[in-house]
């Protein structure tokens, strides 16, 4: 497999990824302002509830800009797994604490 045909593989695979993401978050905001859950401001609880969410997004974008730069490691995808893992479970242990 040559170098471009590579490339392109990554880059079909990383747009259906961010494509699936977007529109999951797509459906999620319409369900939300249709139901009138929509929130203008940002309380800390509301950001608190959210943490796991927003460790979660920071290890996709661990993973993401090594697959974007073709700097892949084994370190590298460690780290982000670990880190979404935590996102996931943190988020899960909050909103049972916080509720």
């Amino acid at each position: 497999m040559n170098y471009r045909a590579k490339i392109d593989a990554n880059l079909k695979g990383f747009i259906i990824f961010i494509l699936k993401y977007f529109f999951n978050r797509v459906i999620i905001a319409l369900f939300a302002i249709e139901n009138e859950f929509y929130k203008t401001s940002i309380t800390m609880s509301g950001l608190i509830k959210n943490l796991g969410v927003i460790v979660l997004l920071i290890g996709v974008v661990i993973l993401a800009v090594p697959f974007l730069t073709g700097g892949m490691t084994n370190g590298i995808l460690l780290t982000g797994l670990v880190v979404i893992i935590l996102g996931y479970l943190g988020h899960i242990v909050i909103n049972k604490r916080v509720e």
